[in-house]
């Protein structure tokens, strides 16, 4: 029983590109990947979201663009934290409204998934597993191995197709030796649990669409030559724009 529940887990993650490659989506490193979840088409389309769903979650994501847009130029570290924790607080309690019980365990599903076998140590998922101390620092040092070697190979400069694939090589063997450590940990009830954490399978493959709304050109309302107007009046229509830049 034991063996055949590791190999199964092992399958669940062994399978996805999350699991063997580099995500190009950067999902698997984030903290906490839920805004550009909601923002992805095929997570709204896993989730099932009706028109009406639809509508209002892009009405709560469009709410909150622009202050994640803003974000991207400033170097201040903790006022970004400031506001993206804000951000993330109010997202949440609107989604929570807006979705059913079962829309919000699989986005969090998806997440899980995303992040590889090394979600077991994410807060939520570590509390519902029950892990005990000794669990945990196991699980963290297989992650620490996996990191170290995986950071050594791609720090390196291109050297040629050959050499990126003996990289991809060690990563995949360290992604394994990761996964294997991770599952030997856990007893069957855990792994169990690890199952339901992650629930049916999603292809991280279909993600990578985020998109934000623009912001508006200007916030004065005052043009030079012209009526000016909101992005929504220039819909469909090539507009010239000339601006001088003063720093």
């Amino acid at each position: 029983m034991n063996r055949r529940l590791a190999a199964f887990i092992f399958g669940l993650f062994i399978a996805s590109p999350v699991a063997t490659s580099q995500n190009v989506t950067g999902y698997d490193a984030m903290p906490d990947p839920y805004l550009f979840l909601l923002r992805e088409p095929a997570v709204q389309k896993d989730l099932g979201l009706n028109a009406s769903q639809m509508k209002q979650l892009v009405e709560i994501n469009e709410s909150f663009d622009g202050t994640l847009l803003g974000m991207r130029n400033k170097k201040d570290a903790q006022e970004n934290q400031r506001k993206t924790d804000d951000v993330m607080r109010k997202t949440r309690a609107a989604v929570g409204l807006l979705f059913s019980a079962k829309q919000q365990e699989r986005i969090q599903q998806i997440a899980f998934r995303l992040k590889g076998m090394s979600f077991v140590l994410v807060p939520a998922a570590a509390k519902q597993l029950e892990l005990t101390a000794e669990q945990t620092a196991t699980i963290n040092a297989a992650i620490k191995d996996a990191s170290e070697t995986i950071r050594s190979v791609q720090s390196r400069e291109f050297q040629g197709q050959k050499e990126h694939q003996a990289s991809q090589r060690t990563v995949a063997a360290a992604r394994k030796r990761e996964q294997e450590a991770i599952v030997a940990a856990l007893n069957d009830s855990q792994k169990r649990k690890l199952v339901a954490l992650i629930g049916k399978p999603f292809d991280p493959s279909t993600l990578g669409r985020v998109a934000f709304k623009a912001p508006e050109v200007i916030d004065s309302g005052q043009w030079i030559n012209s009526e000016g107007g909101k992005l929504s009046d220039l819909r469909g229509k090539v507009v010239a724009l000339h601006f001088f830049a003063f720093g």
